[in-house]
């Protein structure tokens, strides 16, 4: 586990929550085949990006 304790875009995230956790969540799966290993994202635990932190888990 992986735990994201500060968002670069709180401002926006707590605007948009859908639109910037999933670009984080896509760049952590991208990062995750870019390593040709076999790890992969499990799942990603939201927070408030203005409290956090949120939890990438990886499989």
């Amino acid at each position: 586990m992986i735990l994201l304790r500060h968002c670069p875009f709180a401002a926006a995230a707590s605007q948009a929550r859908e639109i910037i956790c999933g670009l984080h969540l896509g760049v952590a799966e991208g990062v995750c085949r870019a390593t040709g290993d076999t790890l992969s994202v499990a799942a990603l635990h939201v927070a408030d990006p203005h409290v956090g932190p949120c939890r990438l888990e990886l499989a």
